[in-house]
């Protein structure tokens, strides 16, 4: 049975296992640096941080964020993992992140496909509604910017 839990207390980053889950999903050095900010969002109203656990075991984390703008009903993906599982705990924490951001009143969903499979991100997140692409992102080294 798959189980969906939005995380609420940032103490529950300390239980093993889902201590080891978060490290897991959050395992490069850039997004070591992003983990650092998940304690202090747990807390936020604006902020959604699911867990994905089939039996006994934590198998993803979708975190998602809702605009507080007005003139921006727009709610963006900031991390989302999922361990090898099967279908449907992809389909559950997405699933829970399109109806954290319906919920909050949000009209898109933003999310950035970081291993360049569009074809396969899309297929995860079809049901968050048809997709287009808007955006390239690119990561500049600073540590070796001329000046």
């Amino acid at each position: 049975m798959i189980e969906i839990l939005r995380m609420r207390n940032p103490a529950a980053l300390s239980i093993p296992e889902i201590e080891k889950l978060v490290d897991d999903a959050f395992g490069n050095v850039t997004n070591r640096a992003a983990r650092n900010h998940l304690p202090e969002s747990i807390q936020d109203a604006n902020v959604g941080v699911f867990l994905a656990r089939l039996g006994s075991e934590w198998k993803g984390l979708a975190w998602v964020r809702n605009s507080t703008r007005e003139d921006d009903p727009s709610a963006v993906v900031l991390h989302f993992f999922c361990r090898k599982a099967g279908r449907g705990v992809r389909e559950a924490l997405v699933g829970a992140v399109v109806d954290f951001a319906k919920g909050g009143g949000m009209e898109t969903l933003m999310a950035w496909d970081m291993n360049r499979k569009a074809r396969a991100f899309q297929r995860i997140f079809k049901s968050a509604g048809p997709s287009k692409e808007v955006v390239r992102a690119y990561e500049f080294d600073l540590s070796q910017a001329e000046g």
